[in-house]
Parts: structure tokens; sequence; C-alpha cells
């Protein structure tokens, strides 16, 4: 580790506040295509309303990364693909997905199109063995059934077994 003088930091106290569970419009920040893996990793941010930019901001500030999700185009996963290229021409209607496709799906074609998710809540296991709670994207929605309001917030999305006990922690890593 490099020489650093910890008095002249401060530190970090409190929480961030953040958009709460429910239905909104965002956008595709970058697009990355694994070819090999046959899968698109799509980072986002809140395109509309009062958490417009709320990512970016935070990258931006904390040098934190954009939160991503992924579409498999793999044969099990291709009906999945599917409904999610139809939202994304059903809230652009410049998008044509077939014609993308014909193109040949470039990734960067994806950057700055919107769609509608519906964000809820879900348990997950942190490095130490501690159980945390995280935001994720639970449904994907066209923009037009966001905004109207057809969709439900899931409630917490638990994690299963070990009848509440914490799974002893992992080793300490010592490398990145």
């Amino acid at each position: 580790m490099r020489l650093i003088d910890w008095d002249n930091v401060q530190e970090a106290t409190g929480t961030f506040d953040r958009p709460p569970v429910g239905g909104y419009v965002l956008t595709i920040v970058e697009a990355k295509e694994d070819e090999t893996k046959e899968y698109y990793k799509l980072s986002y941010d809140y395109a509309e309303g009062e958490w417009e930019g709320y990512r970016m901001a935070l990258c931006q500030a904390h040098g934190w990364a954009l939160p991503t999700f992924y579409r498999s185009y793999k044969n099990s996963a291709q009906r999945f693909f599917k409904h999610f290229m139809t939202v994304l021409q059903e809230s652009n209607p410049r998008f044509d997905w077939h014609a993308w496709v014909k193109a040949g799906g470039k990734d960067a074609a994806l950057n700055g199109l919107k769609f509608g998710a519906v964000i809820g809540e879900e348990e997950y296991i942190t490095r130490d063995g501690s159980t945390k709670v995280r935001q994720a994207i639970q449904d994907i929605l066209s923009v037009s059934e966001i905004k109207a309001g057809n969709f439900e917030v899931p409630a917490l999305k638990k994690l299963k077994g070990n009848g509440g006990q914490q799974p002893p922690a992992p080793a300490p890593l010592f490398h990145d």
C-alpha cells in the first residue's frame, strides 16, 4: 500500500440516499457484448424524474461503477432476450431491433436507449458473511407501462435456506 496521510482524510459517515423501490424509466449508458459467453453487459442510470442522472453523479463524484445487469442470448435465455428487445423497441420508436440484429447487433447502438424497470430489493451475503440488502432490477417493462403505473413492486427477496444462520466467513483475500 502506498503511504497515505490518514490524518488528513475525512472518514465517510452516514448513509447515502438512494431512490426508493418502484418503477423507473432507465437509460442504457454503456452496452458491452461478450460474444464468447453470448450476453450483453448493460450499465444504466435513471433517465427521468427526481433521480435522473443519480448513478452517473455518484460515479463521477466517488469513482463508483454504474449499476449493471446482463441479458443473455444463449439458447436457454432467448425468450427473455426477445422480451428485452421488444421492450426497447416499444420504448424507443426509432429503434428497430430486427434491423439492429441484421446489422450485427453492435453494442454501441444500445447506448442511450430507454426502458422501464421495476427496482426491488434482495438480500445478499457480503464477503464477511453478513447479510445486507441491495436494489436490483426485478422486471423489465416498456416506458409507457411504468408511466401508467402498470407494475407491482415485489416484496423483499429473502435468501433461501440456512434458517437465518450466516454461512462461515470466507477466508481473507489478500489480492484482487
